[in-house]
């Protein structure tokens, strides 16, 4: 059985999509597994970010070669979390890395069905979900599948005993992953 990490997120946080490129970078490197544990609601949501704080985070990453934008639009987690619970296990890691470029560098809302559908079409990933159906869980009031246990900061990282908070740091992220 391979290493797992837990990774905790939300689909609206830019802190979680650069943790998620830096764990997208060694899954290339190491095998092991994500759990992948959506929080949603989080404080720190993309479009609430003021001018000040999103230059000096754009500035930390592109040392770190991730470029981002911020979204002009509201994402709701709670729909993409339905539609990654309904991918095959293979396909969640490529599914989030999508949503999570399609949000942060190219700026789609893909929140909303039809522009899911279609961005995952013109990126070469068939989502495998009908647009009506698409839209059932778009408008489903049910609360989110993943939803973690306990008050766990967006985003964070769990590898066996240790845990990063918060992600802030993509050096400390690379160290903790360097021990899978």
């Amino acid at each position: 059985m391979s290493a797992e990490l837990k990774f905790h997120f939300d689909f609206a946080c830019p802190y979680s999509f650069f943790a998620w490129k830096s764990i997208f970078r060694y899954l290339f490197k190491k095998q092991f597994e994500v759990c992948f544990l959506v929080n949603g609601d989080n404080p720190f949501r993309g479009l609430e970010f003021s001018e000040k704080i999103w230059n000096k985070n754009i500035e930390a990453v592109k040392k770190r070669g991730i470029q981002i934008k911020k979204p002009g639009f509201s994402v709701d987690s709670r729909f993409l979390e339905r539609i990654l619970e309904k991918q095959e296990e293979v396909r969640k890691k490529d599914f989030l890395n999508l949503v999570f470029c399609g949000i942060f560098e190219s700026g789609v809302n893909l929140s909303e069905p039809l522009k899911l559908l279609e961005y995952c079409s013109q990126n070469n990933f068939d989502l495998k979900i009908p647009i009506d159906e698409l839209e059932k869980l778009k408008s489903s009031t049910d609360q989110p599948v993943n939803k973690t246990s306990g008050n766990r900061m967006t985003p964070s990282l769990e590898f066996e005993n240790e845990r990063i908070a918060g992600c802030f740091d993509l050096w400390a992220i690379e160290n903790l992953l360097e021990k899978i």
